[in-house]
């Protein structure tokens, strides 16, 4: 049964015919599949384009890594060169005090012991003296009679001064009567036999006058023998009273010098003889410190008698008996006249007055100890025009790295003058003001990049940021 429209006006409408509508849906598959090749071969083309057409990469260089150090800014200048070294305390006078008399000891000082302070005077031990004031009293009393008999000599000296006076005046008597007996002789013109001449003259008297003076003058001549022998027996009387008075003093044996004892060979009741050893002493107003140092280092050194007049200062560090930092003051006072003969090193004596320390009080005394192994430090020569460098910026021995300007590393040789355990004095290679890097490079490369705390990588790899005159960063 046909199917029928009907409008609204109630008219009937006839349906298309059906050639019509085939038409049409032949139209519409013949656009869809053209739109569909289109589509395709648009798709082929792009692929086609894409394939032919690759796009590439622009390569760019890699971006580069400043390497962060730190650095220290130099100045050049005028530097005085310390020789560090090790020395061994010795005793600047040492001496073994013994006995110069023979006895026993009858009594010791309480600081008779290892390690006791004497002062110049003080005794030791005193040895018995009773033997020795019994000869001071028999001396003196063979001084008196040496004086007794010295006086009894010079008044027989002058009985026979005053006989020669006598004696001489009689001659002189003689002589004047003897020229009146020859006048009156003369006067009177008297014939005298020739064997009475010599009466009638007083020749015989006179010859006696003479004979008596010359005796007088003997006997003279002995009085003054007896009294020059007397008084030699009175001086030698003295001088063995001397000696009793020394031997009895010498019962107190006594220190001659400030001195601590280093060892002690007597005690009570010992007997000692002449020359028997009583105690070691060391002097305590200074000590020596034999150190040791390198032959090439003794130029920096100033030493009195081999190249100046005043020895250099010297610091002396006790280690942990003092403290840490703690340190005496000495002078370099000699240089010893031969090397060592292991290590080949010269030997200086360093003098430290008062070793003990005894000036200062007990509390904070920094005392030497003989045989200590201590270490030193001598201030010696000044040198100009040469910087300080830290030991552990020097590379090879002879090299430093530099920050340059730009902020690239600098690697340079420099000369180096004098090392020292933690710094180096660098003559030639360093100006003042240069960036000296104190840190360590894994890897240095002359002119690589570098910055310091606070500074960040430009796009070209070089550091953003510059140091200023301290050192530090600041900005571009």
């Amino acid at each position: 049964m046909s199917k029928t429209a009907v409008s609204g006006m109630g008219e009937h409408i006839p349906p298309p015919p059906r050639e019509a509508s085939r038409a049409q849906r032949l139209l519409r598959h013949a656009v869809l599949l053209v739109l569909g090749l289109g589509i395709l071969g648009a798709a082929v083309g792009i692929a086609f384009h894409w394939l032919t057409n690759r796009p590439t990469a622009a390569r760019r260089p890699p971006e580069r890594q400043a390497t962060l150090v730190e650095v220290l800014r130099v100045a050049a200048g005028e530097a005085t060169i310390v020789v560090e070294a090790m020395g061994t305390v010795v005793p600047a006078l040492q001496a073994q005090v013994a006995s110069r008399v023979r006895g026993e000891v009858a009594g010791v000082a309480p600081e008779f012991i290892p390690g006791g302070r004497f002062q110049a005077g003080d005794v030791l031990v005193r040895i018995d003296p009773k033997d020795y004031e019994l000869a001071v009293r028999t001396q003196k009393s063979q001084v008196r009679q040496a004086e007794a008999q010295v006086r009894q000599a010079a008044g027989a000296v002058e009985q026979r001064r005053a006989d020669i006076i006598r004696v001489d005046a009689e001659l002189r008597m003689e002589t004047g009567r003897k020229s009146a007996a020859l006048g009156e002789y003369e006067l009177l013109g008297e014939t005298v036999k020739p064997e009475d001449e010599a009466l009638v003259l007083r020749e015989p008297q006179l010859k006696q006058a003479e004979a008596d003076c010359a005796a007088a003058r003997a006997a003279k001549q002995a009085a003054d023998a007896t009294l020059a022998a007397a008084k030699e027996a009175e001086a030698a009387s003295r001088v063995a009273l001397e000696q009793a008075e020394l031997d009895l003093a010498r019962t107190d044996v006594s220190t001659r010098f400030n001195a601590v004892v280093q060892a002690r060979h007597v005690d009570w009741g010992s007997l000692v003889s002449v020359g028997s050893p009583v105690a070691t002493l060391v002097g305590t107003d200074e000590y020596w410190i034999e150190v040791s140092v390198p032959l090439d280092e003794l130029k920096w050194v100033r030493i009195p008698g081999f190249n100046s007049e005043k020895g250099s200062t010297v610091r002396v560090y006790g280690g942990e008996a003092w403290g840490a930092g703690a340190h005496r003051v000495g002078t370099v006072a000699r240089l010893v006249s031969e090397i060592e003969s292991e290590g080949r090193m010269a030997r200086v004596l360093v003098s430290v007055r008062d070793p003990l320390d005894l000036q200062t009080p007990a509390e904070r005394r920094r005392p030497l100890i003989l045989g200590d192994f201590l270490s030193v430090e001598i201030v010696g020569r000044e040198v100009e025009y040469v910087t300080p460098v830290d030991r552990g910026a020097l590379h090879e021995g002879r090299q430093v790295w530099v920050m340059s300007p730009d902020g690239t590393l600098d690697i340079r040789e420099v000369t180096v003058v004098w090392g020292g355990k933690d710094y180096v004095l660098v003559s030639d290679g360093l100006r003042s003001g240069d960036l000296l890097v104190v840190s360590d490079i894994g890897a240095p490369v002359q002119g690589m990049a570098l910055r310091t705390p606070g500074a960040r990588s430009a796009p070209d790899g070089r550091p953003a940021t510059r140091p200023n005159s301290d050192g530090q960063e600041a900005r571009r």
